[in-house]
């Protein structure tokens, strides 16, 4: 990402701050990241997560243009229990990731779908590879025995699908022929790696729901969670499922040229 966009992103979320406040440069990637082969499982992972943080925080004048007083520091996840003082209190979400993704077709068309809000009765909110392709009517085979119609489209670029299966049969064919929903910059071949149910996942994953990971917490581990205890810091989770926005399952618009 570069320093330009990242500056228009912070701009339009930072609405009546200075601009100047959010620059920063963010680093280049030359290559895609990929999960580490073998895969870390959860609770084994090297805790070499990185944050920042601000020593001091300035009292910010109009518009927030102050920021004398500001010391950086970077620190790795491990240090975070000599960052917290005892009888801090830390809140993970304990939403688990569901396999999301389905691959089907519409006659001979191979359709990817990523399934990321549950509106109830069978029914889905999904992004589609594809989607201008289809019209609402349509029916999206992903097995013999599991399969959806097209009941809208929206204008965000997205569908709604009601599904052949509802509650526990529909959680069990999407647990027989759904992939997990990993972020564009994992490459993955079509189906997934099985192995990702289980990777993909926080240390305190239970309710299942999400169609994303809570990322933070993909970096705890149970000796972190122990050093955290050691000075008498405490956690608890709460639950809130994770949608997603893969721009690269989404119908890119299509640019005008005038004369």
């Amino acid at each position: 990402m570069r320093a330009t966009r990242c500056r228009q992103a912070a701009r339009d979320s930072g609405r009546g701050r200075a601009g100047a406040d959010f620059d920063w440069t963010a680093p280049v990637r030359a290559a895609p990241l990929t999960l580490p082969s073998p895969p870390v499982k959860a609770g084994e992972r090297v805790e070499k997560g990185w944050r920042g943080r601000a020593e001091a925080y300035p009292e910010l004048g109009e518009g927030g243009a102050n920021r004398s007083g500001i010391a950086l520091e970077d620190s790795r996840i491990a240090d975070l229990p000599a960052l917290l003082r005892p009888g801090d209190l830390l809140v993970f979400n304990d939403t688990k990731v569901i396999p999301a993704r389905l691959v089907g077709r519409r006659g001979a068309a191979s359709i990817e779908m990523t399934l990321h809000r549950d509106l109830g009765g069978g029914a889905w909110r999904a992004f589609a590879r594809g989607a201008r392709r289809l019209r609402v009517g349509d029916s999206i085979i992903f097995a013999d025995d599991f399969a959806a119609a097209v009941a809208e489209k929206h204008p965000e670029g997205d569908l709604t699908l009601r599904f052949d299966l509802e509650a526990e049969a529909f959680r069990e064919a999407l647990a027989r022929y759904g992939s997990m929903p990993l972020p564009p910059y994992i490459k993955r071949p079509r189906g997934g790696d099985p192995r990702d149910r289980g990777d993909y996942q926080t240390i305190f994953a239970r309710a299942e729901g999400a169609v994303a990971a809570p990322t933070a917490g993909l970096h705890f581990a149970p000796a972190l969670l122990e050093a955290l205890a050691e000075r008498s810091i405490g956690w608890t989770t709460l639950t809130l499922h994770v949608g997603g926005h893969f721009g690269d399952a989404l119908p890119r618009p299509r640019r005008s040229r005038k004369p």
